[in-house]
């Protein structure tokens, strides 16, 4: 989220501008990701997306669409 690094006596924190790392920020915020351990998050994140491809799997099945 933020890098630190020390020159000197100061701390400088620099923001990462990356737009994909906000929206995933507000996403871990959203969802309560941020209390997860990584190995939990990644289990949830790997729920999500099943869930995800069976939705948008399901109906190609049910109703044959090209």
């Amino acid at each position: 989220m933020y890098e630190t690094s020390q020159n000197g006596h100061d701390n400088i924190v620099a923001k990462d501008s990356s737009i994909f790392s906000w929206y995933y920020r507000q996403y871990c915020l959203v969802t309560g990701l941020y209390m997860l351990e990584p190995w939990e998050r990644s289990l949830f994140n790997c729920v999500v997306l099943a869930i995800c491809a069976f939705l948008i799997v399901l109906p190609i099945k049910l109703w044959n669409l090209p």
